[in-house]
């Protein structure tokens, strides 16, 4: 507050010479990734460079472990273009590296169990964030330790009960889940310090006649601060907060986009607005997607269990799927078998990285 007020930037918050705790470089031996090679395939392939790895953070993964016992997620810095956003993807990496360790070493029920309860911590945390960006960490870190879990209850013992850590972490989708409402209403904020920033261009003393004609005359006839404010209210109130959309993302629907189409006139007084505006709301089109894509993810995962648990219904395995009950459903969206029968899928709505979701499937669930 105090820097702000200063009219300083909270850029500066962090100062470079401040000590940080040590981070594991992105390729380091033994380190899982959120996406990309399976974690626990790479824990077994050299459980000692793990083993050594996770010697070398322990605060880490002690402040990781602390992460997981919470209830919720804000931040109390004053909302800016420039206010920092926990980044702690290497602190989950070397989570889920713990964990599948653990599997590797032979608890089994333990490791599984600690996968679970970190889906769901970061589950739990998502729920209401005040950050998009925190909120969109967050469903890449449920997909993370989901997949995970997905190869652990592949391989574990018909005869071994899924812990319940894991049908709480997957349990049915409900409305928080699905809405971004909390997570838009935050980035009112930072739309509003944007806008607040152009506003102030124009109380700048201009050191030239060009700057002088463009800041000191042509900003005040060209730009709104208040009406481009409104124009993003707008869209976002009839777009994430209202009841028809929670309930249409309930069944995996995305609603219509309220996109506020400014008149002439409006443009014609707010030229500069009117072109941020334009170029602002088509980019949060993919969030919806993502969130809807997290709750099909989630939905599949609660899949694996229910088919584990009813694996004495003779119906093959195909039959079984297809009609699985509705709440582990996704609306109409596309979902199978590998042709291998090794994993499950279902498509994703938001398919620039990836156009289906799997998770490795138990061969004690029934192959038939």
């Amino acid at each position: 507050q105090a820097l702000l007020a200063s009219g300083e930037r909270l850029d500066g918050l962090m100062p470079s010479d401040r000590p940080l705790l040590p981070e594991p470089s992105a390729d380091d031996p033994g380190l899982c990734e959120t996406r990309g090679d399976p974690c626990l395939a790479q824990v077994q392939a050299n459980p000692d460079a793990t083993r050594e790895l996770l010697m070398r953070y322990p605060r880490s993964l002690q402040r990781v472990h602390l992460l997981e016992a919470m209830d919720s997620y804000r931040n109390a810095l004053p909302v800016t273009i420039e206010t920092p956003i926990p980044y702690p993807g290497h602190a989950q990496r070397l989570r889920l590296s713990e964990l599948a360790l653990a599997w590797h070493d032979g608890a089994h029920v333990d490791a599984i169990a600690g996968t679970c309860r970190n889906v769901a911590s970061w589950r739990r945390m998502r729920h209401g964030s005040d950050s998009l960006i925190f909120s969109m960490l967050a469903i890449a870190y449920i997909d993370s330790a989901t997949r995970l879990f997905g190869d652990m209850l592949a391989a574990l013992p018909a005869d071994e009960s899924v812990p319940g850590d894991c049908v709480a972490a997957f349990a049915p989708i409900v409305a928080e889940d699905v809405s971004l409402c909390t997570e838009m209403a935050g980035m009112l904020l930072v739309n509003e310090d944007a806008l607040r920033q152009i506003a102030r261009a124009r109380e700048a003393k201009p050191d030239s006649i060009g700057k002088h004609i463009v800041f000191g005359g042509g900003l005040p006839l060209l730009f709104s601060e208040q009406q481009s404010m409104a124009w993003r209210v707008q869209e976002i109130v009839s777009t994430d907060c209202s009841e028809e959309t929670m309930q249409r993302a309930l069944q995996d629907h995305i609603a219509d986009q309220a996109h506020i189409k400014p008149g002439w006139l409006e443009c014609a007084s707010n030229a500069i607005g009117c072109i941020l505006h334009d170029v602002a709301s088509p980019g949060h089109a993919d969030y919806p997607k993502r969130l809807l894509d997290s709750a099909a993810h989630l939905r599949l995962a609660a899949s694996l269990i229910w088919l584990r648990e009813t694996s004495e219904d003779p119906r093959p395995l195909a039959t079984r799927f297809a009609e699985r009950p509705a709440h582990l459903r996704s609306g109409q969206r596309a979902s199978g078998i590998s042709d291998d029968g090794k994993f499950l899928w279902v498509g994703n709505q938001y398919d620039k990285r990836e156009a289906r979701f799997s998770l490795a499937f138990a061969s004690q669930a029934g192959t038939q």
